[in-house]
């Protein structure tokens, strides 16, 4: 996957149980400690307001979740 490249994906906020399903930009990759790994920052772009509210109070709660 490479910066600038559309992805969708769908993932589970800790606590919640209905999966968010977005698509968006990759905008960061960082390179994992195992191999094979790596890290994306994603910039959604398709993304449900509820959604955004549901991830924006889980950063609140745990910020150290945003970096």
């Amino acid at each position: 996957i490479s910066i600038g490249e559309t992805v969708s994906c769908s993932f589970f906020v800790p606590g919640k149980f209905t999966p968010i399903t977005a698509s968006g930009e990759v905008v960061r990759r960082a390179d994992g400690r195992g191999a094979g790994t790596n890290y994306y920052g994603i910039r959604f772009v398709d993304i449900r307001e509820d959604d955004k509210l549901v991830i924006g109070d889980y950063i609140k709660k745990h910020p150290e979740a945003s970096v």
